[in-house]
């Protein structure tokens, strides 16, 4: 907001200075010819007419009246200009201090862009920073979901090899009882024959 009415002050002193140059060259253009044509020097040092004076005709003394009416003009207009040569030293004055706060102003407003330029240099920077960050969980991401989809495969194929252990292993029991029958089995007729053998030759002796 203050910028704003930092460049609405520098417009506004920037206009009454134009206004007052053109109104003291307008002012000065219209005295000029008074000037140069009737001069203090030219005109009586009394120029109220006394009962010392001489007669004189009429047209004598219209334009004697005439010279005093010049006179009476070209005093007022210089003390006219005097008072507008010292308002234009003070408004000078103020526009210097105006445009001395100006660039004070600009300056604190540079610095203050330049602060601003590092801060988004700065932000830049931790923008670059976060997307590289965020490129590299990107990527762990991606490798995690890969170990997890090969930990889901040897899970499957871990809990097919346990059915066939599982299978396994109920045939492996169901041998070792049919070859324990068997080997009773066996036992039991090889006992029996050996006995019948000792039996026999019992018999014979």
């Amino acid at each position: 907001m203050w910028v704003e009415e930092l460049s609405q002050s520098r417009a506004t002193g920037v206009e009454v200075n134009a206004l007052t140059t053109t109104a003291l060259s307008a002012l000065y253009a219209a005295l000029r010819p008074l000037t140069t044509t009737v001069r203090p020097s030219m005109l009586p040092s009394d120029p109220s007419p006394t009962q010392s004076d001489p007669p004189c005709c009429p047209q004598t003394h219209h334009h004697y009246s005439q010279d005093h009416d010049i006179f009476n003009i070209v005093a007022a207009s210089s003390t006219i200009l005097e008072e507008l040569q010292e308002k234009v030293k003070e408004m000078e004055e103020v526009l210097g201090v105006i445009e001395e706060e100006l660039r004070q102003k600009e300056e604190e407003l540079r610095l203050r862009c330049e602060l601003v330029g590092v801060k988004d240099q700065e932000l830049c920077l931790a923008d670059v920073e976060a997307s590289e960050l965020n490129s590299q969980l990107q990527a762990r991401d991606a490798v995690l979901i890969e170990k997890n989809k090969e930990v889901e495969d040897l899970n499957s194929a871990l809990a097919s090899l346990r059915q066939q252990l599982v299978i396994t292993v109920k045939e492996a029991e169901h041998t070792h009882l049919s070859f324990h029958a068997n080997y009773q089995k066996n036992l039991e007729a090889l006992k029996k024959r050996k006995a019948e053998q000792i039996t026999e030759q019992v018999e014979l002796s």
